[in-house]
């Protein structure tokens, strides 16, 4: 008994699923007054054909032009024209909200809207592919999570805006084209918001009061701005957009950020965080604008973007309590003059990049041309300034900090100071600005201004120093104590512009105070390019970038080094070993087992040294 009840069971399902499978044609052109909704005997409106159908039925509509205005969708069902050039359907269609989770399908025909009815709860998919429409304007009070909405490879002649007071379901747009904005709202969001290839004639923007979902903006083009407003979210990911106006990111809690590829045609991205978490904007190209960044906690890197800027904006301003790392960005602004204020309050001056911070991760790599300050950095404690490039700015790189590493920087060609290092005392008298392998040269003003505890070479830190500062308009080093202040200077093991000791302290360094019980200046040039009676030899290092192996050779008949050492950029001697020549005055040295990065290679004599740089790929 039990297993017949259950065949008569099976049997009536199966019964019932070819009853809601059914398909339904329509056909405005059909004047014969014989409709049934059959291919042969279509109906002629739209309405009959919505008022026969099941859940799970097909609607088939058949090119022409439909002059329904109102269409209500009361049950789950495909309804497709033939082309949204050719099945024109002047209405309206309403998902009524006594839908069930089943999908609601509209595609390939032209209509006015789209929209829920907006007194219900929508639990009920939408999927609108390959239509055209005047405008998609769907607000509705409550979505759950099966009332997913896709729009996709769609033309709408207005705009879109997708809205709810509370979502918790996918919204999608896809491959569409706007005739205007396209904006996605909710008042509380839980649901993943995805807006890829889309050709937006306006606006782009999500903005949701609460929501803690996940943000995909890839591959579009828009016309305007850019704004994604939130309180609360997860990761959100913006790439590969071309933007044509500015860019507003706004949240009080964000777990993650990824800008990366955009291409911003004119204006800036302003972001603004409370709270940010491993977040980049990399990779971008800012044609005409730069990166307006602000967090009370902002733990972002900011890493291989191009940034042009006609100088009304700066190409990176960063302002947080702590974080923030810049590396291998290329900026390009005008050069303008400092506005006139003391330098440890100029907020007024255009700069290629300004950050104020109490603690900052720091610069590597930058190469910067242009503006009042090529960097304007003030953070009681910078983690280093490292490798960067800076030319063409009034002053190159004001730091003002209680403690940082300045390393294997190159400052050139600035119309005024190279460097100014301004180290606030007031904090703690054990910490310093540490400049070792910088290259300051061919400045208009001093090489390098310091005031306080900057010290750039000592002999009794080896590694330390290695600084060529040197054909400055002004001194290579302009040296002001604060009042009431002591201080030495170590500025050992450095390249000047003259090569004695005496010349050096005559022409190349200058004592503001010129008070030795204030500030005492140790110096000494370089001993490689000292006097001596017996000159260095020249050196050929090849290959240089190396993989591992690469060989150096010394000029026939030159004396030869005793000891040769590796060392890094922090002055540590990674390996120290004592040189095999070969005949012809050629060695060579395996340094595969090291990281990538760039070395120092010193060649030690009897009292002489003379470095060379390596870099590691």
């Amino acid at each position: 008994m039990k297993r017949f009840i259950l065949i008569l069971h099976l049997a009536f399902c199966a019964f019932h699923f070819s009853f809601a499978q059914q398909i339904i044609y329509v056909d405005v052109s059909n004047n014969t007054g014989n409709e049934n909704g059959t291919q042969a005997n279509p109906f002629n409106t739209i309405v009959e054909g919505l008022q026969l159908s099941q859940n799970g039925d097909s609607i088939s509509i058949v090119s022409g032009n439909y002059p329904e205005d109102t269409l209500l969708v009361e049950k789950c069902v495909s309804i497709a024209g033939t082309s949204a050039a050719s099945t024109l359907v002047q209405g309206i269609f309403i998902l009524s909200s006594k839908l069930d989770s089943m999908p609601v399908l509209i595609r390939n025909l032209w209509c006015r809207n789209v929209i829920h009815n907006d007194s219900g709860y929508s639990v009920t998919p939408l999927i609108i592919e390959d239509c055209g429409l005047q405008v998609l304007n769907d607000h509705t009070p409550s979505v759950s999570e099966t009332g997913r909405i896709l729009l996709k490879n769609c033309s709408v002649d207005d705009s879109i805006h997708i809205g709810s007071a509370a979502c918790a379901a996918r919204r999608e747009v896809i491959n569409c084209e706007t005739g205007g904005g396209l904006w996605i709202s909710s008042t509380s969001s839980q649901g993943l918001i995805r807006l890829e290839g889309n050709q937006v004639a306006g606006s782009l923007s999500v903005i949701t009061t609460a929501k803690s979902d996940t943000i995909f903006i890839q591959n579009n083009t828009v016309s305007d701005s850019l704004i994604v407003l939130s309180t609360a979210s997860y990761p959100d990911v913006i790439s590969g957009n071309t933007i044509g106006g500015g860019i507003r990111l706004r949240a009080v809690s964000h777990s993650g950020l990824r800008f990366t590829e955009n291409d911003i045609q004119n204006g800036s991205p302003s972001a603004k965080y409370v709270a940010l978490s491993e977040s980049i904007i990399g990779n971008n190209n800012f044609k005409n604008g730069g990166i307006h960044f602000q967090a009370t906690a902002g733990d972002i890197v900011i890493r291989e973007n191009e940034i042009h800027t006609d100088g009304s904006v700066a190409a990176i301003r960063f302002k947080t309590t702590a974080g923030g790392y810049f590396e291998d960005n290329t900026i390009t602004l005008p050069y303008f003059e400092p506005s006139g204020l003391p330098l440890d309050g100029d907020t007024l001056s255009v700069c290629a990049i300004h950050v104020r911070s109490t603690s900052f991760g720091g610069m590597k790599g930058n190469r910067i041309s242009g503006g009042a300050y090529g960097v304007y950095l003030s953070a009681i404690a910078s983690h280093g300034f490292n490798e960067n490039e800076i030319d063409g700015a009034h002053y190159g790189l004001y730091l003002q900090s209680v403690s940082g590493d300045v390393d294997s920087n190159r400052v050139e060609y600035c119309i005024g100071d190279g460097m100014i290092l301004d180290y606030k005392s007031e904090y703690a008298d054990t910490n310093s600005i540490r400049l070792n392998y910088n290259i300051v040269r061919y400045n208009g003003g001093h090489g390098i201004r310091t005031r306080g505890n900057c010290p750039m070479g000592r002999l009794d830190e080896p590694g330390t120093g290695f600084n060529v500062i040197k054909d400055n308009d002004g001194y290579d080093l302009y040296v002001e104590t604060l009042s009431g202040f002591v201080d030495t200077i170590w500025a050992q093991n450095n390249v000047w512009s003259h090569s004695t000791e005496a010349e050096v302290g005559q022409y190349d360094i200058y004592d503001a105070n010129d008070d030795p019980a204030r500030a005492l200046v140790l110096y000494m040039p370089l001993l490689s390019y000292g006097v001596s009676e017996h000159p260095l030899p020249e050196i050929i290092m090849f290959p240089n970038p190396t993989r591992g192996v690469f060989s150096f050779q010394f000029s026939t008949g030159s004396r030869l080094p005793a000891v040769m050492e590796i060392v890094d950029f922090f002055g540590r001697i990674l390996e120290a070993r004592v040189p095999e020549f070969r005949n012809s005055g050629t060695s060579e040295l395996d340094i595969s087992h090291l990281s990538s990065g760039i070395y120092i290679v010193r060649f030690c004599f009897d009292s002489q040294t003379m470095v060379k740089k390596i870099i590691k790929l």
